[in-house]
């Protein structure tokens, strides 16, 4: 049972929030292939793409604590 790259990890984001590479870019004003060129997985993930990360993963911190205490 291997730890997730950030690259699976931030994949995983996207799809639990149901986004593509393809409307992500969209949304964000990249082409699909400038998205798909800075989220190769040879490539370190852009700093973007982190934070988004970073967020995530504390939202899911402050959910489990609010769950906790019975919010």
């Amino acid at each position: 049972n291997r730890l997730m790259t950030d690259h699976e990890k931030f994949k995983a984001l996207l799809d639990s929030v149901g986004l593509t590479y393809a409307s992500l870019a969209e949304k964000m004003g990249f082409t699909y292939n400038s998205i798909k060129s800075m989220l190769a997985p040879a490539k370190e993930l852009p700093k973007w793409a982190k934070s988004m990360l970073i967020l995530s993963e504390r939202w899911e911190k402050i959910k489990e604590k609010d769950s906790e205490d019975g919010g």
